[in-house]
């Protein structure tokens, strides 16, 4: 036993990896949650608003060409019509560009409705924006008739939840603002001195504070631990191999040591780095207030994660004898790991799932 203990301490590497790795996945789980939590917070749809905020509509936002694709401000058709009726959308869309101003916007043309959503099929994201001109010849003062499509699938900046735009604020209320002051002023009785300009703002409704959906220690947490201790297990199947690789217990064995105390010293040795591993996590656990951690007692937390350590460590016993070198013993202690961290969840399903009741672990 203090032979192994030596070793331990002059395999710091190894040594600081099975008792901090624990730790290091708590404060990256901790990471996560404040990120989720702050977002959350910074989101007017979900944080508590008791007094309505108003948002100013901005100017329309032009499309961004991305790498050598290009993009269009927005498309338009006729529908239903005739030359006259292109005719007119023609001159709308030369006043829209004109209400624009500059840098130039650009639009692309199509017969009918059916071509724009088959180009839109075939390149998506090229415009955010349609305009569907419903027989515009028969328009007048007290009659206007268009479809707005438009591409509300909200994209998001980083990890597809923060840094996200809004399509109707960004996209389809600033077109909508602007074919209406276009509108208003081809089909207004009273000669205007310039095209007129229609500002209009929103503002959410007072709403109480919505729970944030996203748990990171309810869905990431079984993730995090799971590999905190499973590395334990690589490492002690590792180490174990490697004194076999050497024939270690041969040379003990010549010196008169039972074999029976040679396994006994590798179990009290690993056991003591499984208590001590264990140790840590629960107190860096509830240093960083986790539920997990804070709700349920620390006797009972104890003794869950310890015998789940000592059941891989008695996995790594069992698996030693069919490895004779520390390479191949490594190689599959990460072949046990990843398949167990994909398919454990879909064995836990098949085993709990039953027709009247779902335990979830």
């Amino acid at each position: 036993t203090k032979k192994n203990f030596i070793v331990q301490l002059r395999s710091r590497s190894s040594t600081a990896a099975q008792l901090l790795v624990g730790p290091l996945f708590l404060l990256m789980l901790l990471l996560t949650e404040v990120a989720l939590s702050s977002n959350a917070d910074n989101n007017s749809f979900t944080s508590q608003q008791l007094r309505r905020k108003v948002t100013e509509v901005g100017d329309f936002q032009r499309c961004l060409p991305h790498a050598e694709s290009s993009c269009v401000d927005f498309l338009y058709t006729v529908n239903n019509g005739n030359a006259l009726d292109e005719s007119i959308a023609a001159d709308i869309v030369s006043r829209l560009e004109t209400y624009f101003g500059t840098p130039t916007v650009t639009s692309q043309s199509f017969v009918n409705a059916s071509e724009i959503d088959s180009f839109l099929l075939a390149q998506p994201n090229v415009s955010k924006i349609a305009l569907i001109f419903n027989s515009p010849s028969t328009w007048n003062v007290s009659r206007v008739d268009y479809t707005l499509q438009a591409n509300f699938t909200v994209t998001c900046a980083e990890l597809q939840f923060l840094k996200c735009d809004d399509p109707f604020e960004a996209y389809a209320i600033p077109m909508q603002l602007a074919l209406d002051s276009v509108l208003v002023d081809l089909y207004s009785i009273d000669a205007l001195s310039g095209t007129p300009r229609i500002q209009a703002d929103f503002a959410d409704f007072p709403h109480p504070n919505f729970p944030n959906e996203l748990d990171a220690l309810a869905d990431f947490g079984t993730i995090f631990l799971y590999v905190a201790i499973t590395f334990n297990f690589v490492i002690q199947l590792s180490n174990m191999a490697y004194e076999k690789e050497l024939h270690l217990l041969e040379n003990l064995r010549h010196c008169g040591m039972l074999d029976s105390a040679y396994w006994m010293s590798n179990l009290i040795s690993n056991s003591v780095m499984n208590i001590l591993s264990v140790i840590l996590l629960l107190i860096v656990g509830n240093i960083f207030q986790l539920e997990l951690f804070t709700d349920n007692d620390g006797g009972l937390n104890f003794t869950a994660f310890f015998l789940l350590n000592m059941g891989f460590t008695a996995f790594a016993f069992f698996l030693l004898p069919f490895f004779g070198s520390a390479g191949s013993a490594r190689n599959l202690a990460i072949v046990i790991f990843i398949t167990t961290f994909l398919f454990a969840d879909v064995v836990v399903e098949l085993i709990f799932l039953d027709n009247e009741e779902k335990y979830h672990i």
